[in-house]
């Protein structure tokens, strides 16, 4: 057999592998492309949302009502009228504890969800998203622009669906400027959240967390009552 015929043999079975080939991944193509159409992937349908499930607490009549008292009353009241603010928390339902502090321009969508214990603080632009219940122990500060956040969505669900998880904050605690408390998060007493941070689990009492997600820094030591305050530099 000459050269010519074997090259000319060589082509042809390239040419017969390549058709090969080709019919094989167009056979390919033909059937991925059949179950896509007959099973398209899911995509986000919020037509499809549906919170039907979930329960206010109250009716829609009190949730505006307690809006318009907020806005009205609440809001609008002057800076030192604590007094007057935590009669109107009490009166629409939370359990507000001796000499609790709540800033003009908190914000709360529930505050029967809201139980506040004696002597803690709530600072300004601090919003308490009570789709569930948020729960806050005595001697502890939440400080401005804060958020406790009760309630989210399942973003694996095509239908966008509502999560809602309590909140504990327990007794002494500090939640820095606006950090973020996700939904179903523990703050052990004595912890500090600092400013910023995004906590999205439970945090062990008496540690330090700063970031975003949150990790433990350290541990939170406290002063002796005895010991003088140190003076400040310069």
């Amino acid at each position: 057999m000459g050269r010519r015929t074997q090259a000319r043999l060589a082509v042809f079975g390239m040419l017969q592998v390549r058709t090969y080939c080709f019919h094989n991944l167009r056979s390919i193509f033909t059937i991925r492309l059949k179950a896509l159409m007959d099973h398209p992937p899911p995509r986000i349908q919020l037509d499809r949302y549906d919170q039907s499930w979930y329960n206010r607490g109250r009716s829609v009549v009190v949730v505006m009502l307690w809006e318009l008292v907020q806005m009205v009353f609440i809001h609008g009241s002057l800076h030192p009228m604590y007094g007057w603010r935590r009669f109107w928390y009490r009166l629409f339902g939370a359990r507000i504890g001796a000499r609790v502090l709540i800033r003009r321009t908190v914000c709360c969508n529930y505050p029967w969800n809201v139980t506040i214990g004696d002597h803690s603080w709530i600072g300004d632009g601090a919003t308490l998203y009570a789709l569930e219940t948020i729960t806050i122990g005595s001697h502890v500060v939440v400080s401005q622009q804060s958020y406790l956040c009760s309630g989210t969505h399942d973003h694996r669900d095509p239908s966008f669906g509502l999560v809602v998880k309590p909140i504990h904050v327990e007794h002494g605690a500090w939640i820095a400027l606006g950090a973020l408390i996700m939904p179903g998060v523990r703050i052990g007493e004595g912890a500090v959240i600092a400013a910023r941070a995004v906590q999205t689990r439970d945090a062990t009492p008496w540690t330090l967390y700063r970031g975003a997600p949150a990790i433990a820094v350290g541990p939170r030591e406290l002063r002796s009552a005895d010991t003088p305050v140190p003076a400040p530099a310069g």
